[in-house]
């Protein structure tokens, strides 16, 4: 059983299986550039999706536009900072003048399209089918799909695991979920004392000037 601090599967969250409950008051944690503001879903519209489950192709007015969060600041590092490269150490100089991080607190119950426990079970997917690097063409229609499919509940966004590295969750919110997070004081990323070192610890990286 995967255990998620607010966060229920399935029956157990009082929804249906295939999906999850993000319990509101649950902070969740937005990793940005520090010149953008935090509540931003896109891509633009007229833009390209760049992202794992952005809108395929060009954005239109009517399309979704997609905000990416994580459960920890592990996931933090790893979309946003880490990604695809391979680094035994990070600056916290880089940290302070290329990234922010911002906490968002859910003001409801999200409801997510479970991409953790019941990948295979529901959507009879592995893992190598829409976790390969970019071009997300896969990850993309399929998240388009979900979009317009009929749910039982009306659906926020994805709950999803990390491909940087093991057992990170993640979200990627659906603008629908605009006016339903209260966000916090924006901060350099190396300003999260404690919890970076400790974030770094988790995935075996060093931190220097």
């Amino acid at each position: 059983m995967i255990l998620i601090e607010g966060i229920a599967f399935g029956t157990e969250g009082g929804v249906p299986a295939g999906y999850a409950r993000c319990a509101a008051g649950r902070s969740l944690l937005r990793g940005h550039s520090p010149d953008r503001l935090p509540e931003w879903y896109g891509p633009e519209v007229g833009g390209s999706g760049n992202n794992r489950f952005d809108w395929p192709g060009v954005r239109g007015a009517t399309d979704p536009g997609v905000c990416y969060l994580a459960v920890g600041l592990e996931g933090v590092l790893l979309e946003r900072v880490i990604r695809d490269r391979d680094v035994s150490a990070l600056s916290r100089v880089t940290l302070h003048r290329d990234h922010a991080v911002t906490t968002a607190v859910p003001t409801r119950d999200l409801l997510l399209i479970d991409w953790v426990v019941t990948l295979k079970t529901k959507y009879q997917l592995e893992v190598d089918d829409i976790s390969h690097p970019p071009p997300y063409t896969s990850s993309q229609d399929l998240a388009r799909q979900w979009y317009e499919a009929p749910h039982p509940l009306p659906v926020d966004g994805i709950l999803y695991m990390s491909r940087f590295g093991p057992a990170h969750a993640c979200l990627a919110l659906w603008d629908r979920t605009r006016g339903a997070l209260a966000w916090g004081t924006t901060q350099a990323l190396d300003e999260q004392r404690g919890a970076l070192e400790t974030a770094c610890d988790r995935l075996g990286l060093g931190l220097i000037r």
